[in-house]
């Protein structure tokens, strides 16, 4: 065999090699990663508490599911939802034009790249949480903030108040991370229509359920 032969089957050889390394080995690690992420954010998990449904009722067991193929979910509710893109978050509004007493929203934002680290979904969060008080004003006040176990799923159990248009009104959701989506599942009500409100308000997030994993 020539010289020159063994030059070229060396370098085919060299590029084969690094190839193999920044090609299907490359993606072997990174999924070998992703499945220790995986891991290690639902051993991170283990300690939080679980989420609070409150009771079921059998009534909103009943109702029709709406299901979003795109976003990955579907919830139960009397009628199908309005649907606002605005651009990486897409606003799914049930009771918009029936409800008097709240209204009960999806919100689904999809992100670039996917939070594959504990640290990562701790850090969206606590950035959804500051958001939402910088929302405050003069009136607002947490009443409640903590991380449970929502679905399998490190998420924030939240709720607050604000006056909205001279009225004291109570927002309350759950906010979590699934891979590039994250999704808040809130509801708004004055405090006149708080008790029956947050009833109604047990029956939507018990009913929702994801269908696919991002």
């Amino acid at each position: 065999m020539r010289k020159l032969d063994k030059l070229v089957i060396g370098v085919i050889s060299c590029g084969l090699v690094v190839y193999l390394i920044r090609g299907p080995c490359a993606t072997f690690l990174a999924n070998q990663n992703a499945r220790i992420d995986q891991k290690e954010i639902k051993e991170a998990n283990r300690s939080l508490p679980a989420y609070d449904h409150g009771s079921e009722t059998l009534a909103w067991t009943e109702l029709p599911e709406y299901v979003s193929e795109k976003h990955g979910f579907a919830v139960r509710f009397p009628e199908k939802p309005k649907v606002t893109d605005y651009g990486g978050t897409v606003h799914y509004e049930f009771g918009a034009e029936t409800e008097q007493e709240a209204t009960y929203t999806i919100f689904v934002t999809t992100y670039e790249k996917p939070r594959l680290t504990n640290e990562a979904i701790v850090a969206d969060l606590n950035g959804y949480l500051q958001g939402r008080i910088k929302t405050f004003g003069a009136t607002g006040k947490l009443v409640n903030s903590q991380e449970v176990l929502f679905l399998d799923h490190r998420a924030l159990d939240y709720e607050y108040t604000k006056e909205v248009q001279g009225l004291k009104s109570y927002f309350k959701g759950v906010h979590f991370v699934v891979g590039k989506m994250s999704y808040t599942i809130s509801m708004a009500c004055t405090e006149g229509t708080k008790p029956s409100a947050y009833q109604r308000y047990q029956g939507f997030v018990r009913s929702f359920r994801l269908i696919k994993d991002y």
